[in-house]
């Protein structure tokens, strides 16, 4: 397998964000939101429900404008560079009983946004068996989708998204559904990928990146970015709110280990 590109100064960012804002029928997403990610970055992006991160990947990937703002991606515009992006949406949508096997289904990666819809080449089709073969699911390629366990189709989906051998990895909450040990394997495997390109995740499990993340990034419609894996109690203020004024339980991130903090509630008097 080839070496990855890289980009002609290392130190340049890959993903910048400049003030970018961005509202759905008039209603505010993002505000203000800048962020800067260099080469092999690995960062976290947490934040409540609602509070911007999928319509953050989406400005990323360029599948949607942002009102107002700044936003270059490996030194081009946003969707002019997506095919050098790689992409696990949330909650991917598979009808379980359409007959598609597992190699057709990475293979979909080698065709996506951004790349020529045509026939592949016998080597497109190595490069997508080789892709399964490094998540260790070349033994199913010829299985139907909808037979595989949630853990296994979530490892396609991410054989899927690093076909094209990516610069940046994109995912959104990739172990949801998975059990702690495929949740635990999952970010093992994310280390090792990030040796080789830049990860952007969102997810809700403090716990577990805590251990594997480099800096974390808390989105509630503005961006607070940390560059350590560590989250501050002013992060967690604006993050996480209660509806009676108080910081709900979290769990933080300090130092690379996890504490949980436990706010003062009113009705604990």
């Amino acid at each position: 397998m080839k070496d990855m590109r890289e980009p002609d100064n290392a130190e340049e960012p890959v993903v910048e964000l400049d003030n970018v804002c961005f509202s759905f029928h008039r209603r505010p997403v993002l505000e203000n939101v800048t962020l800067s990610l260099k080469r092999l970055d690995f960062t976290a992006l947490i934040g409540p429900n609602g509070g911007g991160k999928t319509t953050l990947l989406k400005v990323i990937l360029g599948l949607v404008t942002p009102r107002s703002g700044r936003v270059r991606i490996l030194g081009g515009r946003a969707g002019e560079t997506s095919h050098r992006i790689g992409y696990v949406p949330q909650g991917v949508d598979v009808n379980l009983r359409f007959p598609i096997s597992v190699a057709d289904v990475v293979s979909m990666g080698l065709t996506g946004p951004g790349l020529p819809r045509r026939w592949l080449s016998r080597r497109e089709k190595s490069a997508a068996l080789a892709s399964l073969d490094r998540l260790g699911m070349e033994r199913h390629a010829g299985r139907r989708i909808g037979e595989l366990s949630g853990g296994q189709r979530q490892r396609v989906f991410l054989a899927r998204a690093l076909a094209t051998q990516p610069e940046i990895l994109l995912l959104d909450e990739p172990t949801a559904g998975i059990d702690a040990r495929g949740q635990a394997e999952m970010y093992l495997l994310l280390r090792e990928l990030n040796e080789r390109m830049t990860i952007l995740v969102v997810s809700h499990d403090l716990l577990m990146i805590s251990t594997h993340v480099k800096s974390v990034a808390c989105l509630n419609r503005r961006l607070h970015y940390h560059g350590q894996a560590e989250i501050t109690d002013e992060m967690l203020e604006t993050m996480y709110p209660c509806t009676e004024g108080e910081v709900c339980p979290v769990e933080l991130i300090a130092h690379g280990l996890p504490h949980r903090v436990l706010q003062h509630h009113p009705e604990d008097e």
